[in-house]
Protein backbone atom coordinates (compact mmCIF):
# COMPACT_ATOMS: atom_id res chain seq x y z
CA UNK A 1 0.00 0.00 0.00
CA UNK A 2 1.29 3.50 -0.81
CA UNK A 3 1.86 5.52 2.29
CA UNK A 4 0.89 9.55 1.64
CA UNK A 5 1.86 12.21 3.69
CA UNK A 6 -1.65 13.85 4.21
CA UNK A 7 -4.84 13.23 6.32
CA UNK A 8 -7.74 12.06 5.33
CA UNK A 9 -10.00 14.05 7.35
CA UNK A 10 -9.63 16.02 10.77
CA UNK A 11 -12.01 16.54 13.58
CA UNK A 12 -12.62 19.73 15.38
CA UNK A 13 -15.18 19.34 18.11
CA UNK A 14 -18.30 17.77 16.21
CA UNK A 15 -17.14 19.42 13.05
CA UNK A 16 -15.29 17.16 10.38
CA UNK A 17 -13.17 18.14 7.44
CA UNK A 18 -11.84 15.86 4.88
CA UNK A 19 -9.28 16.82 1.93
CA UNK A 20 -10.13 15.78 -1.28
CA UNK A 21 -10.68 12.35 -1.70
CA UNK A 22 -10.32 9.80 -4.83
CA UNK A 23 -11.81 6.41 -5.70
CA UNK A 24 -8.99 4.60 -3.68
CA UNK A 25 -9.44 1.43 -1.59
CA UNK A 26 -6.37 -0.50 0.16
CA UNK A 27 -4.01 1.73 -1.86
CA UNK A 28 -5.67 1.01 -5.04
CA UNK A 29 -8.02 2.61 -7.07
CA UNK A 30 -11.71 1.39 -8.03
CA UNK A 31 -12.28 -0.16 -11.38
CA UNK A 32 -15.07 1.08 -13.17
CA UNK A 33 -15.08 5.57 -13.49
CA UNK A 34 -14.65 7.96 -16.01
CA UNK A 35 -13.44 11.27 -16.26
CA UNK A 36 -16.12 12.77 -17.72
CA UNK A 37 -18.39 15.45 -15.77
CA UNK A 38 -21.35 13.98 -17.13
CA UNK A 39 -21.45 11.59 -14.52
CA UNK A 40 -22.23 14.35 -12.02
CA UNK A 41 -26.16 13.11 -12.00
CA UNK A 42 -25.16 9.68 -11.15
CA UNK A 43 -22.94 10.82 -8.31
CA UNK A 44 -25.03 12.87 -6.61
CA UNK A 45 -27.80 10.35 -6.49
CA UNK A 46 -25.29 7.86 -5.17
CA UNK A 47 -24.17 10.53 -2.49
CA UNK A 48 -27.37 11.47 -1.78
CA UNK A 49 -28.02 7.39 -0.62
CA UNK A 50 -25.58 7.94 2.25
CA UNK A 51 -26.94 11.21 3.84
CA UNK A 52 -30.39 12.22 5.01
CA UNK A 53 -31.69 15.46 4.66
CA UNK A 54 -28.71 17.90 5.37
CA UNK A 55 -25.91 17.25 3.11
CA UNK A 56 -22.52 18.10 4.01
CA UNK A 57 -20.70 21.23 2.08
CA UNK A 58 -18.81 19.82 -0.45
CA UNK A 59 -17.10 20.31 -3.58
CA UNK A 60 -16.44 18.16 -6.83
CA UNK A 61 -14.40 19.85 -9.48
CA UNK A 62 -13.20 18.12 -12.81
CA UNK A 63 -9.59 18.13 -13.47
CA UNK A 64 -7.72 16.76 -16.24
CA UNK A 65 -5.11 15.16 -13.67
CA UNK A 66 -5.49 13.53 -10.36
CA UNK A 67 -3.21 11.66 -8.09
CA UNK A 68 -3.06 8.04 -8.90
CA UNK A 69 -4.73 8.45 -12.81
CA UNK A 70 -7.77 9.26 -10.16
CA UNK A 71 -10.80 10.28 -12.37
CA UNK A 72 -12.93 12.33 -9.48
CA UNK A 73 -12.13 13.63 -6.15
CA UNK A 74 -14.38 14.84 -3.15
CA UNK A 75 -13.94 17.03 -0.40
CA UNK A 76 -16.48 17.57 2.32
CA UNK A 77 -17.30 19.62 5.83
CA UNK A 78 -19.60 18.16 7.97
CA UNK A 79 -21.07 18.34 11.58
CA UNK A 80 -21.42 15.22 13.31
Amino acid sequence: MTKFPLSPFIEKSEIVFTSGQIHIKDGVLVDGTVTDMSIYGELNKIYASYFQNKYPAREVIGVKELPLGAVIEISMIAIR
